[in-house]
């Protein structure tokens, strides 16, 4: 059986031109909302989007969609963006690279992809 359910997690380190330094709130929730929509997915909220302390400088953003979870940090220090995207439902991991590399061009991109067994929706089979 084709596993049509994904677990992405992003890593990027040394990000060039670092727009979330000047407006960081403001590009995570425009970078969490295009992703949502490029990979075609149901908005259950906003992007929620909150600026970090002293302690761990940047901003935090998750955004719930109807098949799980967007999630984003993005830390001044270092230049760094983690990115979680899981879903349900399949998408294209090929289109969520290029919006990535549009808003945080990077030194060095980690991308691992974890499949899961697809959740059984009403008048569907369940696991294999």
């Amino acid at each position: 059986m084709k596993k049509e359910a994904y677990h992405v997690a992003i890593d990027l380190d040394g990000v060039r031109e670092c727009p979330f330094i000047h407006r960081p709130e403001e590009v995570m929730e425009q970078f969490l909302d295009q992703l949502c929509r490029i990979i075609k997915m149901n908005a259950l909220t906003p992007p929620i989007v909150k600026t970090g302390n002293a302690h761990n400088p940047g901003v935090s953003g998750i955004m719930m969609i109807d098949t799980s979870h967007i999630a984003s940090h993005q830390f001044s220090y270092g230049r760094q963006v983690r990115i979680d995207i899981y879903s349900c439902k399949a998408f294209s991991i090929t289109l969520v690279d290029a919006l990535v590399d549009i808003y945080y061009p990077s030194d060095k991109k980690q991308i691992q992809v974890i499949e899961r067994w697809p959740v059984a929706f009403p008048g569907q089979e369940g696991r294999p």
